[in-house]
């Protein structure tokens, strides 16, 4: 039975003396919440607000890494990004790869095993679990509609990871609440749905980490550590191979070599095509005498501001340049990084200060403008410059203007109906951000401090408010506003007009005004089409037009291929100030560890790794073989 041996790489930390270092991303264990065992509500003086479940920036030094050996797992790159997979459909689509949720850690000195671990990462401890015994392990959220349901749970987050003495695993472990019971998917690099999570060792402590508290002291022998992990669920395993498993594509070119080329995973030792049916890491760790010294540097760390990147690195570099004429150095820097200035020879420093100023700014929209557009009407194929040279025929007198006049004084009103339109739905937008802040301010009044109760406003009078002014005002103007829903042919045809139209299911709204106007104008385009279609077919001259024919009166328009169509164009756009860049400079902003290798060798074992509380035995002699024979 195939069991294909992936390496990966760990980071490692010995300390002798204790580190702070930044805490995880977030902590669910402050979120308030209503025990159903005791009936009261815990947490109650915290508010159910994002910023006091998230570490906040630059206040974030709130985790300290004890004395001993700190090891990280840094998993394959594969493994902590999307991968091909075919869904219950039987459609390809994207997924993250299920990870690793076991890990044997195997410790040893001079060639002999010391102490075995196992860590079940996807572990999930119970609500009533013993302080002592989650202390320091990271949490994660549940599903809060199960959690309400549920007549036996009352915290909306559980603990995760559990290290357990070899001896005691194979006694006792694989017991329990796990990552499956709970979200019924296999766990992934992302966890509870945060990219960094596998990545950043305080996010994912005790789940793809390990600690060993008896190396506290710098080490007077070099010891060793070995790190394997496998599924406990081989069926998570076998989604990395599903997609090469059941297409028909790679039998050509073999299902094995399309797996490997799409992970870079190379297999050295392969004897066929056939996809393996168990993936094992491994990974190993060797520390010397002098592994406890601290490479972790927080000194000489300096810091720039700017309204834009550019300009910070061009303060940055101008203090160390020259600080006395640094403002003028400063500009040199940030000219020579401005393509528009390369070729300028006239003005150069108004020039400089209109980018410069200009590039303080982002754009943003300002909504839609309609107006008509001539293009040719398909009867003939037109070069560019034969339909320019039509257009110029017909603008040399006032035709367009009189064939036009009424959709012109539609269109007119279209516009101010869409802006209109546009101007209420940013309201609208505003209002609901004033209607946060309402309800931030109602969260803060209804979990005030222990003590602060007076000093807060009563909960249920800002709770009334906003159910009697903020929301009610939100839904008017959302009914007097709308919403304009495009709807298009599904079959293209070859008629250069345009095919789709406007709907609302807003009544008496700005929606459905603009819907009648676009109605309208779209009447008053076809029958100026249609009055061209007609010119071309009857006799359209100047005698005619003389004798009294009123309905001759386009003689230039009626001999060219053009015609009217409708068309939308962004709207003068207004603009607001950037956000502050800040450039930080020193040993802090330099990785820790190498970049994840791209491309990796892995190995063909014939193991059977279905129940490894079994295997485990063997697993033990192959390393005692490996240990001995290094030495």
């Amino acid at each position: 039975m195939k069991t294909l041996l992936v390496p990966f790489r760990i980071r490692c930390l010995h300390l002798t003396e204790p580190l702070t270092v930044a805490e995880a991303a977030a902590d669910f264990s402050t979120i308030p919440y209503f025990d159903k065992k005791v009936g009261v509500t815990v947490n109650t003086d915290n508010p159910y607000l994002s910023e006091n479940l998230l570490s906040q920036p630059f206040q974030n030094q709130n985790l300290t890494l004890q004395e001993g050996v700190h090891l990280h797992f840094q998993l394959p790159k594969r493994l902590i990004s999307s991968i091909k997979v075919i869904n219950d459909e039987g459609t390809t689509e994207q997924a993250y790869a299920p990870v690793p949720n076991r890990w044997l850690i195997v410790k040893s000195a001079n060639g002999e095993s010391v102490k075995s671990w196992v860590l079940e990462s996807d572990f999930l401890w119970p609500e009533d679990a013993p302080p002592e015994y989650t202390e320091g392990k990271i949490t994660i959220p549940l599903p809060v509609d199960e959690i309400k349901a549920s007549a036996e749970h009352s915290k909306p987050f559980r603990y995760m990871g559990r290290l357990y003495r070899l001896d005691e695993w194979q006694e006792s472990g694989e017991r329990g609440t796990y990552w499956k019971d709970f979200f019924g998917q296999p766990l992934t690099a992302l966890g509870y749905g945060n990219e960094s999570f596998a990545g950043f060792f305080p996010n994912s402590k005790d789940v793809f980490s390990f600690y060993d508290n008896s190396e506290k002291t710098t080490l007077e022998k070099p010891v060793k550590y070995e790190i394997w992990g496998w599924y406990s669920d081989s069926e998570d395993s076998t989604k990395l191979t599903d997609f090469y498993e059941k297409t028909d594509d790679f039998e050509a070119v073999g299902r094995l070599t399309a797996f490997s080329k799409e992970f870079n995973w190379n297999v050295k030792n392969a004897t066929g095509q056939a996809l393996p049916e168990h993936f094992m890491l491994y990974s190993s760790v060797k520390l010397g005498m002098n592994s406890h010294e601290n490479h972790l540097k927080n000194e000489g760390t300096e810091i720039a501001l700017g309204n834009r990147g550019t300009e910070a690195l061009s303060a940055f570099l101008a203090q160390k340049i020259d600080k006395e004429n640094k403002a003028k150095v400063e500009d040199q820097i940030e000219a020579v990084q401005m393509e528009a200035l390369q070729n300028k020879k006239l003005d150069v420093f108004e020039e400089f200060t209109k980018i410069k100023h200009t590039k303080g700014f982002s754009a943003k929209s300002g909504g839609i403008l309609w107006t008509y557009d001539m293009a040719s009407d398909g009867t003939v194929e037109l070069s560019n410059a034969e339909f320019s040279k039509d257009i110029r025929k017909i603008l040399v007198n006032q035709e367009v203007d009189d064939l036009m006049h009424d959709a012109s004084i539609i269109l007119a009103g279209l516009n101010f109906l869409q802006f209109q339109y546009d101007k209420q739905h940013l309201l609208i937008q505003s209002q609901r951000h004033q209607l946060f802040a309402d309800w931030y301010k109602y969260m803060l009044a209804a979990h005030p401090p222990i003590g602060q109760e007076k000093q807060y406003p009563k909960a249920d009078e800002i709770l009334q408010f906003i159910n009697r002014f903020v929301i009610k005002s939100i839904y008017e103007r959302m009914e007097s506003t709308g919403v304009v829903i495009r709807e298009e042919e599904e079959e293209e045809d070859d008629n250069f007009e345009d095919d789709f139209w406007f709907t609302t299911k807003y009544y008496d709204s700005i929606s459905e005004q603009i819907v009648d106007a676009f109605d309208e104008l779209m009447r008053q385009l076809h029958s100026a089409n249609n009055t061209i279609r007609f010119l071309k077919k009857e006799k359209n001259t100047a005698e005619a037009v003389s004798y009294g024919k009123s309905e001759y009166k386009y003689p230039a328009i009626a001999k060219v291929n053009i015609g009217f169509r409708i068309l939308s164009k962004p709207a003068p756009r207004f603009y607001e100030t950037n956000e502050p860049v800040v450039l930080l400079s020193g040993e802090v902003t330099k990785s820790t560890s190498k970049a994840v290798a791209n491309e990796i060798d892995c190995y063909e074992l014939d193991w059977d790794i279905s129940d490894m509380k079994a295997f485990l035995p063997s697993l033990n002699k192959v390393i005692l073989e490996v240990q001995v024979g290094n030495d």
